[in-house]
């Protein structure tokens, strides 16, 4: 096996498939080499390569429009169509290579879907590798200064400033997003769980509160706290008391929120504004309508 070969099959689409498959499709795909800058279009009409899928094995492939404005790009083991291809809502014209070693394999659309039908994984697979790809290309089209530089970085001899550092600095942005969005989605798992115990706790407390106002035999708190022994739900009574006594320490729990944000302002708390507002609103929510439980709705007279 030569090393062409031996690097396609470590690939990360290819590493996993029995050699039999693997012999097969590769009596099949196409390999292409290009150097950096180089034009790697496979779009052409008679190009022998339109409609393949490619494959980037090593290297890194930008996608470019009609009057060369960079719109994305694509890593090792990221696919591309071998056809003029929507990305942020313009059309991919042109491919530049952005490494001076970059190897891709085009392979056949039927053998894609054919993989995709036979495998779940490879379909979920390609589905994050597009994903990417486009959460990337917005990346790419709001760095201004791309359009600018893009030709010279390509070929510029400084390290600072070549087509490869600004591609890891997408990277990098690219993961940083990826991680904001991860804490976004556990704040929101954090504040979704809070609010179904916050409304359990008033749905319990409710129902409390009704079977002690029709005498039901349905109550639970006195028979876990004796203290709180039957008696009418009106004004007054213990466990009103109680309602009472929750839904202030719940209103009183808002201000902490204010020391949050004073916190963050002036001592760079690294706490998670958004939380806090969402633990704020919940806590206020539910001590303002279990003190109004407390009243036993009676919001009349003094009390």
């Amino acid at each position: 096996m030569n090393s062409d070969l031996a690097t396609i099959r470590d690939a990360r689409m290819f590493r996993k498939l029995p050699d039999r498959a693997f012999n097969k499709i590769s009596s099949l795909i196409k390999v292409r080499a290009y150097t950096a800058g180089e034009d790697a279009t496979p779009f052409a009409p008679q190009s022998e390569l339109r409609g393949y899928f490619g494959y980037i094995v090593k290297g890194r492939v930008l996608f470019m429009s009609a009057s060369d404005k960079p719109l994305g790009i694509a890593v090792r083991d990221e696919f591309f169509l071998g056809k003029p291809f929507m990305l942020n809502d313009q059309t991919v014209e042109k491919l530049l290579s952005a490494s001076d070693e970059t190897m891709i394999v085009y392979i056949p659309s039927n053998v894609i879907s054919i993989l995709t039908s036979a495998s779940r994984v490879f379909g979920e697979m390609l589905e994050d590798i597009y994903d990417t790809i486009h959460e990337r290309s917005k990346l790419v089209v709001q760095d201004s200064a791309s359009e600018k530089t893009v030709q010279q970085w390509i070929s510029a001899s400084d390290p600072g400033r070549t087509l490869g550092s600004w591609v890891d600095a997408l990277s990098k942005k690219q993961s940083q997003a990826a991680e904001r969005r991860a804490k976004e989605d556990r704040r929101k798992s954090i504040v979704g769980i809070m609010w179904l115990v916050g409304l359990a706790l008033a749905a319990l407390m409710t129902v409390e509160s009704l079977a002690r106002h029709f005498h039901s035999s349905l109550t639970f708190v006195d028979q876990i706290i004796p203290y709180f022994l039957i008696e009418e739900f009106e004004p007054g009574s213990r466990w009103n008391v109680l309602l009472g006594i929750m839904g202030y320490v719940f209103v009183l729990s808002t201000i902490f929120h204010t020391l949050v944000k004073w916190g963050i302002r002036r001592f760079k708390w690294k706490v998670n504004f958004q939380l806090s507002q969402s633990v704020h609103i919940l806590v206020g929510v539910l001590g303002s309508y279990l003190i109004v439980l407390h009243t036993a709705f009676s919001l009349t007279g003094a009390n």
